[in-house]
């Protein structure tokens, strides 16, 4: 299990994404239960984001917010989703409604300084 995972983080070292998501995506179907199931779906939707898979991309960053709860990534993977919908999808809207809703969940954030100059720069641009 931990060859695997080191081999996907060299995939992505060698910049080959789409050997680092397959193997990433066939580590997390083959693990039960384990401690680095939220870290494997974080790098799998940041390797689909760079893969310019924006749907799949977001879809993984939902699955760890819902199914982790209390990972560590959880406040960035919400961050990031919200990245996807501004920058890439260029959903201002969706982009509004994800940071105004992280604000409200994540009061505490290291990130929220991050989140209110996104979130007034998109308000005052719209």
């Amino acid at each position: 299990m931990l060859k695997e995972y080191a081999a996907a983080d060299l995939f992505v070292f060698m910049r080959k994404n789409t050997e680092a998501e397959n193997t990433l995506e066939d580590l997390f179907n083959s693990l039960e239960d384990h401690d680095l199931k939220d870290d494997i779906l974080f790098k799998l939707a940041t390797i689909k984001r760079e893969l310019l898979k924006f749907d799949e991309s977001i879809g993984t960053f939902e699955k760890l917010i819902s199914d982790y709860p209390g990972s560590i990534y959880i406040e960035r993977a919400h961050f990031e989703t919200g990245k996807v919908y501004e920058s890439d999808l260029k959903n201002t809207g969706r982009a509004i409604e994800i940071y105004k809703a992280f604000l409200i969940a994540y009061p505490e954030s290291i990130y929220l300084d991050e989140v209110r100059k996104k979130l007034r720069k998109l308000q005052s641009s719209g």
